[in-house]
Order: structure tokens, then sequence, then C-alpha cells
């Protein structure tokens, strides 16, 4: 089946390309050949990536003999240094050699070899060579591992060269030390700052002197102008390796380094990150933005309870909450939505899953209620005055390995009772009551069901004496002993001022707490060490606890899946040459002034014999003949003439929009037919020509069939026949295991999708002169379509197919295909787009010339995922269907991941078909049960999201909302301030009427280019917009008086910057009328 999936794929691909390449061959783009290389390895995207012919079979071979990756890139690096797979001269070997080197270590997927690194050169200082990288910004896509690699590959290609070892004066080391403090304060935080005596070490011993680009517009301002150091601006290249790469990572870097025989490294392994003292867990709480709750602080009870497991949508950091919390959090937890996180890892996208607990909240009549449904919660939302438990946050076991955290003790729940149950040799279902609970427990010697199971340790065991009088007396709901009912879990209802426990309360009550007098459990409470031992003991069953441990977790990013947008919605890489962006009030702008003509354009140009006049393209727009270029200029451009043979063409009545200007290299123009085009089916460009759209990365490995919203008639014909167990798949409840590189696609980007198939059909009919391909007109017609997946920080496409659709504003897609994008689940988002759109209309030549210009473009294309090539977070998530009862031991001793023998994806990377077989512990996930928008999203104004903020954060008593409201205001309100007020002393002045820009207002105070009238980009209003909202919450929390007196400094100084309008000045006659 696996096979036949591929072969499927693999024509499908080759009838796209053998289309495209046709259409290229007509001359309508920047090339007459498809730009985009088709890749099937790693050594076909290496070579592919950095066009560098030959080095492909020399990494197969280097496969075939056993290598791992990280050898195969140290012999390749110098291989090439040897000048044994390349020519050219010792620079070019050099700066190969490391691309080469990196570009192995990242898989072919990332920038880091052709964005990170700007260039490797050999330098000469005072007679001596010594080799410089010079590294940008992007070389932190590398992650902190091959950044620091990569100064291994230099010193290896330095070594084969014969070339000196860098050696730094005090001056450089001081100046670096400078610079990367003032990275991290001014420009971007680092992950991991180290000591200075550590960076003084990195600098001194390093062989390779690590430079960089100069990135950040901050200056150094004390040690500046050194002859080897050609910028006094900061770069942040040089603070990633050193700090993230070489420092953080040093016992990775000595591992390699003792490896390879380099002895003059082996002073990092002394450099080991330095632990700071302070508790790390509330690092999740920095930088609270407005209008994004908190929803647990560090380890707080009544937070989200620790679960193990993995669901469908759970595993590289994807979580699962059940659907009620989602609903009681304010609706601000939607699908996709991302939950940054105390641990483990950092944060996390969301989806529901029913298999868990929800919450158990408190209702305005006094009630307290267990919301097992999500339907219940919506009934009830409006009522809740307190959430007592946030409910399960279910964390796949690869999470923990994967972030090396330690594991956290679990509460005690059904699948651990199961598996004890297995452990002792019993063969006995779960029981269906409180009373059947106790029966089995007592039978068989069994721990008490979790169903039986209140939070006990809620409570100190002396408050189990308050209790007991509590609940053999009149139950008043006034008295303190109804809170301690609330703080345990137990369901009950208000009746007239009294208190009456579900039937299942009272059984709970009635078979532990109550089956003694009041004087044994007094004597019992001397007696044992804590409140489970008590209630053991009292109640003749084990009794273990069920709360466990709690994590801290606050929104993140929304979810996302949307068409994307450029600045200014462009809708063709056409040039106006102007502020203005429209090309059609140009165009009706030139033709009110009779003129045929337009020379504000740069661009590439040609010149067309026929026609006699300058033209945008080598095929002329006009008679469709070849031109011949000239050169990057700003042109006499027919530009009413080309406008009127479009809309000719097109027939299309619709604003089109253009760019201002061209960032490629030479400046090539996009078919302004496209623009039409595009425009007529409601669509823009992105900068290399293709249409983008954007989801939030939400992982899924099976799916019920009807969650999909595809036939099980169309599912049978992609492919899917069986389901997970073998059987004939004839039902929408039955469960199917996804292909690896198969997507649902959100319903909110369909008609987009629907339009951009429209749109390529109509230009190969009227641009083209060729027959559609697509022939689509409902939703229906994109399933089974192919499609490009890329992710941001890549220049690597990976081929993925539409099978289905999800009311969610997420992209579902195989843990495998998220890997290969080098991403994970903690609220990242990628992008597709149709696969013929890739092929046609993407070009090289439209890229920024720009450093990152290169990425988030389709460079190569990925036909077919390789699991053992994509991100190993993924290698370390589990496969099994029930988790060994090893890991609740280990879990309980609080044990690191690592200890604990667990199926693992890595275990299926050799086997002949490693793409199937995955298991998951929960199947009660559904794709699109819960909030389906985030309030966040929903409510646009500031001051309708900071109240829905407060809403839910009063109500859960895991949070603090005086500290919440309190990081808030530092965090977000006082830097905005702050921030807006410093750009308004640097402010430009912008014409209101041709939107030309000036840093300084030209003295006679009016556009110079067309005389109207100036205006300021940063108005008073835009500083203080926060500010009386600050101080009102304030107030309103009684924060801190430091606080309101630093938000009066702020007023004050606000007020000093701009003159108050209530104020006038009056002369002294004014005192005399």
């Amino acid at each position: 089946m696996i096979e036949d999936y591929f072969e499927r794929m693999r024509k499908e691909l080759e009838r796209a390309y053998a289309y495209a390449e046709e259409a290229r061959k007509k001359g309508y783009d920047p090339k007459e050949e498809v730009e985009i290389r088709i890749t099937r390895d790693v050594a076909s995207r290496v070579e592919g990536l950095l066009e560098i012919e030959g080095i492909a079979d020399a990494i197969r071979n280097m496969e075939k003999a056993g290598l791992n990756r990280e050898k195969i890139a140290f012999e390749i690096t110098k291989e090439i240094a040897r000048g044994e797979l390349i020519k050219g001269s010792r620079e070019e070997l050099l700066d190969k050699a490391v691309r080469v080197g990196t570009a192995i270590l990242t898989e072919g997927v990332l920038v880091a070899p052709t964005e990170g690194i700007a260039k490797v050169s050999i330098n000469n200082y005072n007679g001596k060579d010594y080799v410089a990288v010079y590294y940008a910004g992007p070389i932190r896509s590398a992650g902190g591992t091959v950044a620091a690699l990569t100064v291994i590959l230099a010193d290896l290609a330095r070594r084969e060269l014969n070339i000196e070892a860098f050696k730094p004066d005090a001056n450089e080391i001081k100046r670096v030390l400078e610079e990367i403090q003032l990275y991290d304060k001014a420009a971007a935080r680092l992950q991991y700052f180290p000591p200075e005596s550590h960076i003084e070490e990195v600098l001194k011993n390093s062989p390779v002197c690590i430079d960089g680009e100069p990135t950040e517009e901050v200056e150094v301002s004390v040690n500046r102008d050194h002859p080897r150091i050609k910028t006094n601006r900061v770069r942040s290249g040089v603070a990633l390796v050193i700090c993230e790469g070489l420092l953080q990572k040093a016992s990775k870097v000595a591992k390699y380094a003792k490896m390879l025989s380099l002895k003059e490294w082996m002073f990092i392994k002394e450099l080991t990150p330095v632990k700071k003292a302070e508790d790390k867990g509330a690092v999740y709480l920095d930088g609270l933005v407005i209008g994004r709750p908190v929803f647990s602080y560090p380890s707080r009870r009544g937070g989200f309870r620790v679960r193990y497991g993995r669901t469908f949508t759970t595993g590289i950091m994807g979580k699962n909450l059940h659907p009620a919390t989602m609903v009681l959090s304010g609706n601000f937890l939607a699908y996709g939505t991302q939950l940054k996180l105390e641990k483990p890892g950092k944060g996390a996208v969301v989806a529901s899953c029913t298999d868990i607990e929800g919450p158990i909240v408190k209702l305005k009549d006094g009630s307290v209620e267990k919301i097992t449904t999500y339907e219940r919660a919506l009934e009830v939302k409006d009522d809740v005055v307190e959430i007592i438990h946030l409910g399960d946050l279910l964390i796949s076991f690869g999470d923990f390995l994967k972030s090396n955290s330690p594991l956290l003790p679990p509460g005690y729940v059904e699948e651990i009772w199961r598996a004890e149950v297995k452990k002792a040799g019993l063969d006995i279902g779960e029981p269906a009551s409180v009373e059947e609970a106790f029966e089995l427990s007592k039978k068989h010697n069994i721990a008490l069901h979790p169903i039986a199971l209140p939070y006990w340790t809620e409570l100190k065991k002396e408050q189990l004496l308050e209790l007991y009088d509590y609940v053999s007396g009149s139950m008043e709901a006034i008295k303190k002993g109804k809170r301690l009912l609330e703080l345990l879990g137990l369901e009950h209802k208000v009746v007239e001022g009294v208190v009456k426990l579900s039937k299942e309360s009272k059984e709970i009550l009635e078979r532990t707490l109550l089956c003694a007098s009041r004087e044994e459990l007094a004597k019992t409470i001397e007696e044992k060490d804590n409140i489970l031992e008590v209630l053991s003991s009292i109640s003749g069953v084990e009794i273990k606890d069920k709360g466990g441990s709690y994590v801290g977790g606050r929104m993140g990013r929304p979810e996302k899946a949307k068409l994307r947008e450029m600045e200014g919605k462009p809708h063709v890489l056409f040039p106006t040459g102007q502020p203005q962006r429209s090309l059609s009030k140009l165009y009706n702008t030139l033709k009110v002034k009779k003129m045929e003509r337009l020379n504000t354009v740069e661009a590439m140009t040609y010149y067309c014999k026929k026609c006699k006049k300058e033209v945008p393209y080598l095929l002329c727009p006009l008679c469709k003949s070849m031109s011949v270029p000239l050169e990057v200029k700003k042109m006499d451009l027919p530009f009413v003439e080309m406008y009127d043979k479009c809309r000719e063409l097109i027939g299309s009545q619709h604003e089109i929009k253009g760019v201002k200007g061209l960032m490629s290299r030479m400046k090539m123009s996009e078919r302004l037919e496209k623009g039409f085009l595009r425009a007529k089916h409601n669509l823009y460009v992105f900068r290399d020509g293709t249409v983008r759209f954007d989801a939030t990365d939400v992982p899924l490995t099976h799916f019920y069939a009807k969650d999909i919203g595809v036939p099980i008639e169309k599912l049978r014909e992609l492919g899917y026949t069986k389901d997970v167990y073998g059987e004939e798949l004839v039902s929408g409840e039955q469960i199917v295991e996804l292909y690896p590189q198969d997507i649902l696609v959100s319903e909110g980007m369909v008609e987009s999708l629907i339009n951009a198939a429209k749109f390529i059909d109509e230009m190969l009919v009227k641009l083209y002169g060729m027959e559609p391909y697509y022939n689509i007109e409902d939703k229906e017609g994109l399933i089974g379509k192919l499609v490009i997946s890329l992710s941001p920080h890549t220049s690597a496409g990976n081929l993925a197919r539409i099978i289905g659709f999800t009311q969610a504003r997420v992209g579902y897609a195989h843990p495998y295909l998220i890997c290969a994008r080098r991403r994970n689940a903690d609220g990242d988002e990628d992008a597709i787009m149709l696969l013929l759109d890739g092929l046609i209309n993407f070009s090289k030549e439209y890229l920024y010339v720009s450093r990152g210009g290169t990425m988030d473009s389709p460079l190569i294309l990925n036909a077919k995922i390789n699991p053992k090539e994509v991100d190993d977070e993924v290698h370390v998530m589990e496969i099994v269907s029930e988790y060994p009862y090893e890991l609740y031991e280990k879990a309980w001793k609080g044990e690191m991941a690592y200890n604990v023998k667990m199926e693992l994806v890595e275990s299926l990377l050799d086997k002949e078909n490693p793409y199937q077989g995955i298991g998951f512990t929960h199947k009660g996930a559904y794709l699109q049960l819960g909030p389906l928008q985030s309030t966040y999203t929903r409510l646009k104004s500031i001051p309708e999201k900071i109240e829905a903020e407060v809403d839910v954060m009063r109500k859960i008593r895991a949070v603090d909302l005086q500290d919440g409201m309190e990081k808030v205001i530092l965090s977000h309100f006082i830097p905005d301030i702050y921030g807006n007020l410093r750009k308004f002393s640097r402010q430009k002045f912008r014409c209101t009427h041709c939107n030309e820009k000036y840093d300084r207002p030209p003295l006679r105070g009016k556009c110079l280019k067309c005389n109207g009238e100036l205006t300021l980009t940063i108005h008073k209003g835009g500083i203080e917009k926060y500010l009386g909202r600050a101080i009102e919450l304030a107030d309103r929390f009684s924060l801190p008086n430091y606080l309101k007196q630093r938000l009066k400094l702020v007023e004050e100084e606000i007020a000093s910057v701009f003159e108050d309008e209530r104020v006038q000045q009056k002369g002294l006659v004014d005192f005399f009328s």
C-alpha cells in the first residue's frame, strides 16, 4: 500500500513537472526551465541547494560505507579542502568545504549554509594568513550544535590547507565581550548567556576567527575601530555562534573534538553551561502580552495536571486538553493556539482529547461540578465563578525525552490503574461505579480506581477532622468546610443554603473518611505521615494521589490559517517606482495627463527591435517577439499600452497593485498579466512569485474517517482502504493511519485555494496558450491535489497531498512531514502553495539580493520523505499503544526519561516500511471538537481583550491575578510606551499627498516633490494609547506603589514632550480687560 501511495505521488509530480516545463518554454518567465530542482535524498538536496555538481555521489558512497551524518560532513569537508572533489582557489575550496559540510549537517534543508554563513575567507594580518568565517543572523536556523560545528568544519579545512591558527589580540576580545552584552540587552535575548571568562576562553583558543556581518543598528561604544573588525555595529552571528553554539553545546563540541583528535579544542570541555541557581520555572511568564491570559502559575495546584499519553494530535511538542477546558479558558485556547509552558519544553500547540479529565468548576449558585463534555461546558460557561481544577494536560513521553526534562510524578489515572492490574496478572475490567471500585480494590488487593478518588492531597491531614465535622453536621454552605469539598473536587449542589452531595461524592466520603469514628480518625492522623496514609488506613484500601504534578501555562501565539499577504497586498512583482503601489491608479493618472510612458520604473530593461520600445521582458508584451537585453536602469516604459493589452486579454476591471521597487539582483519584473489574474481571483503574490497559504502546524498520525469532510469512497480512492486494525474501511467511525505526506487544510483557506487553482488554469489558457490543469470548481476538487510544503527558515520544499479538510484554523500534517520541514508543534507555522504555482511562477530571479533572500523559498523540492533524514525530534516520539508500568514508577521518582525503556519511532527507521506502525494510547482525539477560533483573534479592540483576559484569570484558582496584571504592565504596556516615545524623536515626516518621506522636514515646510502638506508618522495618540489603561489597571487591582509611581513618571515624560493643548499662553494685556 505504501509503495502504491508513493508511486501515485511520483506520477502526478512528473505530470505537473512536464506541464510546467512546457509553460516555461513559452518565454513568459525569467528562465525557460523550471527552477525548482527535484531531489530525493540528502545528497541531491545538498548538491541542489549549493549548486555544486559532483558532491552527491561522494555523499552517497560514504552513506553506503556506513558513515553517520556527522562523519560524512567532516570527511567531505576535508576532501573538498584538499581539492579532491572540486577545483578552485584555496579560498574557494575553503568556502565550499565549510558550506557543504554545514549543508550535510542540516540535511540540505536549512538556509544556514547559504544565508547563515556570509563568507569564509583567508585573511592576512601582519604577514600571516588566518581563516575567518563571517556569520549572519540566519545561522540561528541551524541550531546551536550545527552552528558550533561550522567552526570545527572551518578548522578541519584550515588544517588541510596548512593555514596558521588565528590569534586575537586583547582589544579584539574586549570588543566581542562588549558586543555580546549589547546584543543580549539591545537586540535579542540570548537563550544562554555564558560567563565572560568562558567567552574569553573561546576567543583566545579558537584557531578560526569567528567574524560576522553587521546585522543590528546599534554600535559598540567603547571598543571601536579595530583594524581586523570592519564594522562597529553589532554582529548577531558572532554572538549566536559563540554563546548558543560553542558554549551552550560545549559538551557536544568536546565529544566531536575528541572523535576528530582535535587537541586544540579540548579546552571547551571545561566550559560546559553554568546552571543558574534561581528557579527557571517561571521563564514562561516573561514577556506577557496584553489580551493573552495566564492559565496557571508555576506548578500551582489546580493548574494543568500532568498526564502521560499520546493521541492522534500529540507528539513533537503538541499537547492535548479536554475540550471543556478549552471552552472554560474563555475560548482563548482553541485548536492550534500556542500554550507557553513551564515544562517540558517551552511551548505547545493544543488540540482536544475527550479521554482525559476536564475542569472542575464552582457555579454561581455555589454548586461544584465536574465538566465532562464539550456540550456541558458550553451550557455552564456563563455561570462559572471559579475554575477549581483546570483539568489534564496530555503530554507525550517523547516530549520529556527530547527536552531532556526530568519526568514529572503523574496523578493516579485510569491508565496507571490498568498497568498495575496487568502487572498483577489480573484479568478484570474497569469499575463502572464508585461502589464497584471499592469492591474491586478490596477483593483483589489493588489500589482504589481513580473513579473513586478526589484530590485528597489538596488538604493537610489535620484538615480531615474539620472535614469530618462538617460532613457529619449540618453542612451549611456558608461554613468553611464547604471550601474543603470544593478543593477535593467532590461534586455537590447548594439547596436553600445547605450542601447536598452527589451520590458519588457521598459514597466516596462514606467509604473513606466516615468509615471510622472521629476518635479513630484523630488517632490515625497522629500515627501516619500524610493524608493518603491516614485514609488508606481507615478505609482498608490503598488510596493514591490523584493530583500528582501540575505545570504552569499561558497563552502564546494565536492559531492561524490564511492566505499570506505581503505589506501593501501586491498582486504582481511589477514596480511602480513611486511610493504608491497601485498600478491601476498610476494608469489612470497617466491617462488623465495624456501620457503613454512611465519613466520612474527601475528594472531589467530590454529593447524590442520590432516595436522600437524599451520593455521589461525578454518576450515583448506588445508584439510577442524576442527583445534584446540591455541593463538595469530606469526605462522609458510604454505602460499605458501594456496595461490596455493586459486588460483586454484578461477582461478584468479589478484594481491591480504592484510593488514600489524590485529588490532582486537583476530586478526582473513579473508579467503584468499575472497581476491582473491574481486580482481577479482575489489573490496576492509573495516575493518569489508564488501564492502562499500559512497555517499553524499541528501533528496528526491518525484520524476518524468521518472527521476530514471526505466521503469514504473518496478516501478509498486515495489509498485508504483499511483502518488501523487492518479491517476494510467502510465506516466513518473507523480510525485510519495517515500517510506521511498527506495533509488536511483549514476550511478557511479552501476558497482561496480554489481561487489559486482557477488562477493557474486561466493563466495557462490566456497567457501560455495551454490547456487548464486543475479544473476545480468546489472543495472536493482539491482532494488529492499536490502542494509544496515549506517552512520560513528553509530553502527546501516538501511534496504533500491534500486529502481532507478541518474547521480548525490549523494545518494538520504527519510528524514526519513537520520534522522534514525542520519544525515541531510548539507554535510554529508553515506554508503551502499549489504544486504548479511553484513550478511555473517561482523564480530565483525575483528573490531579494539582501541577506536572507533565499529563506522561505523552494529552491529544491523533496519528493519523498526519508524518515531517517528528518529532524530527529520525531525519532524519540513513542509508538506504543500503552505505556509500560516502568514509566510511572520512574516518573514518581523524578528520574530522567532516557532511563525508561520505550519503543520509539527510531525503532522503525531500519524496517522495510518505516512510515506506518505508530500507535496511540488515547483515541478520544477529534479534529474539531472544541473552540475553533481563539477569543484573542475574535476580539478586535484592546479594551475588549483586556476585559476578557481579566475575566478568565480571575476565575482560575491557579492564577494570581494581581501579579499577572503587574507583569502585563511591566512587560507590554511600559516597553510599548517608551518604545513609541523613542521612535517619536527619530521619526520621519510624510507627505499627505504623494506619500514621500523625509528624515527632516524641508525648510519651506512643504513636500519638495508635489508641494503637499507634511505630517508626522508617529502621533501623540499612538504613544499614550496604553497609558490610561495601564493606570486604570494599577488602581483597580491595587498594584504596588512603585508601579503606580513609574506610570506617573511616564505620564510626566510624555507631557514634557507634548504641549498640553488645554493650556493657552496669555499676554499681559489679557489680564487688564
